[in-house]
């Protein structure tokens, strides 16, 4: 390929305000991708088609254009092809990064223009395959209606958890609870003064200052009320830390009964939704609405400290670490019924909370069970790595993660964590993916003037209380982030240890290969369950043994005590009890 940066360094030119991209206009291909480059550079490049302004270049023959996109810079200066690509993107935020390589790295120049080369001429097939891999729409991916759906869904999964949990908070950790709160708070006083420390520093629970079951009625009733607000979505990023911080204080008094995996989940997930959500008085899918991050920007300030993307990031991260790490315990656990395809046999009805479809679906044929163990190792374990490729491919990966979820639910009683999954994985979806008539709508819709950012507006406000709020707790980021490299390490070794069940082993501050500050952070972090290891069924339970209660008014005639939930009695056929969890049905 001929450089036309060596025949023509530079052309006359009238004078431009902004740098020019020139391509080719009778190319789908090119003109495809020059869509999503003008949504990435702005305003800051122009584009035309060599077409329409050939003519003010005399210097750069028709031929030439075909061969390659041209880049104008403002001095006049020419570059082409691959260079060409990378000098327009560079005006795109964050861009600038892939020129430097391109101009520094030993082979990073070769490689890109041969790689644009072999683009270039095989344009047709690559056509066909970005639109499958991006869909019709060229622009670049959005989630504002997924964003949106996102925080009211979690607002749901709130409501449920603290409704189910109220319900029944008196006889789980009530005075006269089977684990009372007063006696845990008690201990953990104690713990404290012997240590020298904060009694919040060991168990960060509003029940050390909120005594009596007055006060475990009281944090359920405020957890009830944000979370209606946040499902209308008045004020996402003040509910979203309140809703944290009230069911973690919960999650810590209620000890064994709230010792669950989706209890984790919900507040991992919580927390890093303080990231993504916009920093407004409601909640908005217009595309309109700036998408920035509550938790470090001031809009009427114009201070931007974290990317607008780094909460959805987060959020992909958790549900990648959730769906792999579910996979790969099955695999790592040694159970030799997850190997030859047969746990299923046994699943139905060694579960804790059964459903009557559960009866029908363990009486499938044998194959279907051994398909299906099969299809949860390719959904678990194949899909989750969707989740970096286009949103094609993203789409693809959130409908298998909610067949799964859809299907566990169908089976099983298992509370909100279905719900959360599917929630969590509805920001997998593009407003891109979305039809046409949807948003179209979305782009109709306008925000009442009163909620803009100016100073004029409320919006003020509402950002200097929610970062007021957050920044009490601001300390937790530079725990986090060491934090979640370790887990990613531990992601990332389990492929180079998967005859070993290393990753089935629970993550203790005691490991020898673990330096002493990451040790204190893991142990100044740990009680906040904002960061936590996943893997659901490692090992799968082959027998039931059931534990029956029995109570006598004379101690001659004994009477076993029912569970309303449980499987007990024969003539009793299971039912469906989610979203709700009988905690104390589900321990026995």
């Amino acid at each position: 390929m001929k450089s036309i940066q060596k025949l023509a360094p530079k052309v006359q030119s009238p004078p431009r305000k902004r740098p020019l991209l020139i391509f080719d206009g009778t190319c789908a291909f090119c003109r495809y991708w020059v869509e999503r480059w003008k949504h990435l550079t702005g305003n800051r490049v122009d584009y035309s088609a060599s077409q329409d302004v050939a003519h003010r270049f005399p210097e750069i023959s028709p031929s030439q254009f075909d061969t390659a996109v041209v880049f104008v810079e403002l001095d006049g200066s020419v570059t082409t092809a691959a260079r060409a690509v990378l000098s327009a993107y560079a005006y795109a935020p964050f861009g600038a990064w892939p020129r430097k390589l391109y101009g520094t790295v030993p082979g990073v120049a070769w490689l890109c223009e041969a790689a644009y080369g072999f683009v270039a001429s095989n344009r047709m097939a690559f056509s066909k395959i970005t639109r499958w891999l991006w869909g019709s729409v060229p622009e670049s991916s959005s989630y504002n209606m997924s964003r949106a759906c996102f925080l009211r869904g979690l607002g749901v999964v709130y409501l449920i958890a603290f409704v189910s949990l109220w319900v029944q908070i008196d006889g789980l950790i009530g005075h006269n609870g089977i684990l009372p709160a007063d006696q845990f708070t008690e201990h953990v006083r104690a713990a404290a003064h012997d240590r020298d420390i904060a009694p919040y520093e060991l168990a960060p629970t509003f029940s050390l200052y909120l005594k009596g079951d007055w006060g475990l009625h009281v944090q359920c009733a405020f957890g009830t009320f944000l979370s209606l607000l946040l499902i209308t979505g008045v004020a996402p990023g003040i509910m979203l830390v309140l809703l944290w911080l009230v069911y973690l204080s919960l999650t810590i008094v209620g000890q064994t009964f709230l010792g669950f995996q989706w209890e984790n989940l919900l507040l991992e997930a919580g927390f890093l939704a303080i990231f993504l959500v916009p920093m407004q008085l409601v909640i908005s899918s217009s595309p309109q609405t700036p998408p920035h991050s509550a938790f470090p920007r001031l809009l009427w300030l114009g201070v931007e400290a974290i990317p607008r993307t780094l909460g959805r990031l987060l959020l992909w991260w958790l549900l990648f670490r959730l769906m792999l790490q579910s996979g790969l315990v099955k695999l790592l656990s040694n159970d030799d019924v997850w190997w030859e395809l047969d746990a299923l046999n046994y699943h139905y009805w060694t579960q804790p909370l059964p459903v009557w479809v559960s009866f029908y679906v363990h009486h499938f044929p044998h194959w279907i069970h051994k398909v299906a163990v099969v299809a949860t190792y390719v959904i678990e374990i194949i899909f989750p790595f969707f989740i970096i490729f286009p949103r094609r491919l993203r789409l693809l990966a959130f409908w298998a993660f909610a067949l799964l979820m859809a299907v566990i639910a169908l089976t099983g009683n298992y509370t909100y964590f279905n719900l959360l999954t599917i929630v969590i994985a509805l920001l997998l979806v593009a407003d891109q993916n979305l039809p046409r008539r949807v948003r179209e709508s979305m782009r109709r819709r306008t925000r009442p003037h009163w909620l803009n950012s100016g100073l004029g507006g409320l919006q003020p406000f509402v950002a200097v209380s929610a970062v007021i709020i957050v920044s009490a707790f601001a300390w937790l980021t530079w725990i986090i982030l060491p934090v979640s490299w370790h887990y990613l390490h531990r992601t990332i070794h389990a492929f180079s240890q998967v005859a070993s069940n290393r990753l089935n082993r629970e993550l203790t501050i005691s490991e020898p290969n673990m330096s002493e500050h990451l040790r204190k952070k893991i142990k100044r972090v740990s009680p906040y369950h904002s960061i936590n290891s996943y893997g659901l069924f490692a090992d799968m339970t082959e027998k039931r043994p059931e534990i029956i209660i029995e109570g006598s008014d004379d101690l001659r005639t004994w009477r076993a005590y029912e569970f309303k939930h449980k499987p007990g009695a024969l003539n009793r056929r299971p039912r469906f009890v989610q979203p709700h969890q009988p905690r104390l049905d589900w321990q026995m």
